[in-house]
């Protein structure tokens, strides 16, 4: 009886702990497996597939410049060889006996990108398999220098310089807007799965009072207190409010998915407005003020806008272009020089340097330089007309989005006085429900008008904001 009582007395302990471990055990994973807005947004900025291709597009461009900087940069190389001849005579008739010959041959240099020269060569050759006796009087060493005098012109890899390093900043720059306009899509997209979710529950007790409702008429026409008519108008209220529930469900169940869809989040998403970005982003859109002139809203899209910048660089690249053609048909002066040391000779004659000046002009050219030229000269004038053509098709974008903003505006009021006019009948009704002049059910049906009423405020005040948000990120000021 006593190794009884000591058994329930160990299980009494043990059976507390086990439930507490398992409970915290189920907490734990179901914590680990919500994910709050905040980390969406971090996950969606990390997995985005949109986002995920512009930046292997700005890593392709990066990888570009390393080859172009890698063309530029010193160079270094080693070769050798060894050659086995069988007796022969020279061009002067003298007999050279056979034997081995072997040669090492080090190279380098490097090609700046503004088109200055440097290569050198420093080479060793003796008889023998690479035995190489007595180096220090063997070695043969070269330096050569060049560089284009006149006229001072980008070289092609210095211009592909220009142009790789353009890219990289209107790739950042648009890699950026991407993802603040993912950033606004998201935060919209989870208020409205925030905004589904009330509704969802309200459309839950709208139903349940609809079914209580169906039921009380049933009974009431089981004893002659309600028609036909008033029983088929239950019902049909019934299955309306079942069918906005479902399709309010539907609803959730896709801008959810769609929502995990496109941030690549893994686990069940937290809906709650609990979220410091979002305090922080609607606190960010307070400061910025987006009523603004013509000639500043001209100015942010000069500015800020990808497109109108993309274009006024190839604007500007082509007249340069047109600079460095202009200076084609000019004459070209080239400068080398040139330094030789030879062990071999004697030490009067073992080195000795070269410095010179190369002259070349095109008296005719086929007409190739007029024909560049206009062809240049058509190209300013078409980037010319697109980016003003640009201007005013962002102009127009910019007045539908601040049309709709203004709309928003006036929807958002007409819904506070929807709400004020919904909580004012609930205020009414609230003193003849007391008083059982109305039923519960009718009752319940204010209060859930009042909170419907509430919610459309809200969604309205929300798409204000991302209207609001859109226009500061189009004229770059987000």
């Amino acid at each position: 009886m006593q190794a009884v009582n000591k058994k329930r007395k160990r299980i009494s302990y043990i059976l507390p702990i086990a439930i507490l471990a398992f409970l915290f055990f189920t907490y734990t994973c179901s914590f680990a497996e919500e994910i709050d807005s905040d980390r969406v947004l971090e996950t969606g900025l990390k997995n985005n597939n949109v986002l995920q291709e512009k930046k292997d597009y700005i890593k392709a461009l990066k990888r570009e410049r390393g080859i172009l900087e890698a063309g530029v940069d010193w160079y270094l190389g080693i070769n050798g060889n060894y050659l086995y001849s069988s007796e022969k005579m020279d061009s002067n008739f003298k007999i050279i006996d056979s034997g081995d010959i072997s040669s090492l041959v080090l190279e380098g240099g490097k090609n700046t990108a503004k088109g200055f020269s440097i290569n050198f060569q420093l080479s060793l050759t003796d008889e023998g398999v690479f035995q190489f006796k007595d180096p220090e009087d063997k070695y043969r060493f070269r330096l050569d220098l060049s560089k284009r005098l006149y006229p001072l012109v980008p070289t092609e890899t210095e211009k592909k310089f220009i142009l790789v390093d353009n890219d990289l900043i209107i790739a950042e720059a648009d890699l950026a807007y991407s993802r603040k306009s993912k950033e606004i899509e998201w935060l919209e997209s989870y208020l409205n799965i925030l905004s589904l979710q009330e509704r969802l529950k309200y459309s839950e007790e709208r139903y349940q009072l609809a079914l209580a409702n169906l039921k009380k008429v049933r009974e009431e026409q089981l004893i002659a207190e309600a028609g036909k008519a008033q029983l088929l108008m239950a019902e049909i209220t019934m299955r309306e409010a079942l069918l906005q529930k479902k399709q309010i469900e539907n609803s959730f169940v896709q801008a959810n998915a769609k929502l995990i869809l496109e941030t690549g989040v893994e686990g069940d998403i937290a809906y709650n407005e609990n979220s410091q970005y979002l305090s922080n982003f609607s606190r960010r859109m307070d400061t910025i003020n987006i009523e603004l002139s013509d000639d500043e809203i001209e100015g942010l899209l000069k500015k800020n806008n990808v497109q109108l910048r993309q274009i006024m660089f190839n604007k500007d690249y082509a007249e340069n272009e047109l600079k460095w053609q202009s200076k084609e048909d000019n004459i070209k002066v080239d400068g080398f020089g040139r330094y030789n040391y030879d062990a071999v000779y004697p030490d009067d004659f073992k080195d000795y340097w070269e410095v010179g000046l190369g002259f070349s002009y095109d008296f005719y050219d086929g007409g190739r330089q007029k024909l560049a030229m206009e062809n240049i000269r058509a190209k300013i004038e078409g980037l010319e007309e697109k980016y003003e053509h640009t201007l005013k098709e962002l102009k127009l974008q910019l007045d539908v989005l601040m049309n709709q903003y203004r709309l928003d505006l006036m929807n958002l009021e007409t819904k506070e006085i929807s709400m004020e006019k919904a909580r004012l009948e609930k205020e009414l009704y609230k003193e003849q429900y007391s008083k059982g002049l109305i039923s519960e059910a009718q009752y319940k049906e204010l209060d859930i008008n009042l909170k419907e009423a509430e919610l459309a405020y809200k969604e309205a005040g929300d798409k204000v904001l991302f209207d609001k948000a859109r226009i500061a990120l189009f004229l770059g000021l987000f």
